[in-house]
């Protein structure tokens, strides 16, 4: 995911890297050194990514700015500076860029709030706590799970599903314990009854409807299955987020 705004082909504009937090309240920067690279995913290339860094960059006390332009249309580029502050550190900092005529794809941030709005099976805080929904919710957006450039408008979605197929399992495994369950049990009753007795009342149900094994452990709850099926459509394949 590009850590800057998009830019159009021939456009001229300023990035700036801000080294606030890691300079502290000791130093400042003395000199800074920009360097532009085509990115490792970028789907096309660059020949000359250097010739794109326009001028000097400018710094004050805590922040570097280079003006970058005339990027090629369809190309990602990777932008890093190296500064040395007046103390001797030296510090360093580097972000995407993606050049495109298209406008960027943005969608509603994912929080807590959201996803019990969104999701109102998990609405409830004492069997989901927020505490538990935001350790998801971040693993996803820390990890930089389910690309916008991939998944476009529906990347919310994709991250929802897999935040209630996590809370899901984490749900069945504290339900299955005091039931003579074995912690950390998988799966849920999202199958067909296959069978059942009128005596006793016993039930049992086919957990392998529409299971594929390509799904992996995302196939033990409707949510992943879910998931699943929306990660075909993106053509993000069986394990790729």
């Amino acid at each position: 995911m590009p850590d800057f705004d998009t830019i159009r082909p021939g456009d001229i504009d300023n990035f700036v890297f801000d080294f606030n937090k890691e300079i502290g309240e000791v130093g400042e920067i003395f000199e800074a050194i920009w360097s532009c690279a085509v990115s490792p995913g970028s789907i096309l290339n660059d020949p000359t990514p250097t010739d794109r860094l326009m001028g000097v960059p400018i710094n004050s006390a805590t922040q570097t700015t280079q003006q970058v332009g005339m990027m090629l249309d369809g190309v990602t580029y990777t932008l890093s500076a190296v500064v040395t502050l007046t103390d001797q550190r030296i510090l360093s900092a580097s972000g995407e860029v993606e050049c495109t005529l298209l406008p960027p794809v943005t969608t509603p941030e994912l929080t807590v709030a959201r996803f019990r709005k969104d999701m109102p099976a998990f609405a409830d805080a004492s069997d989901y706590p927020n505490d538990s929904v935001q350790f998801w919710i971040d693993i996803v957006l820390n990890d930089g799970l389910f690309s916008p450039t991939r998944w476009g408008p529906q990347q919310l979605m994709a991250q929802e599903f897999y935040v209630a197929h996590e809370l899901t399992l984490d749900r069945n495994t504290v339900m299955s314990a005091p039931k003579g369950g074995i912690g950390g049990g998988l799966g849920s009753s999202i199958g067909i009854a296959t069978s059942k007795s009128v005596g006793g009342v016993s039930v049992s149900y086919d957990n392998n409807m529409g299971y594929d094994p390509a799904m992996g452990y995302l196939g033990y709850t409707m949510y992943g299955r879910r998931l699943y099926y929306y990660m075909q459509q993106a053509g993000a394949g069986p394990i790729q987020f």
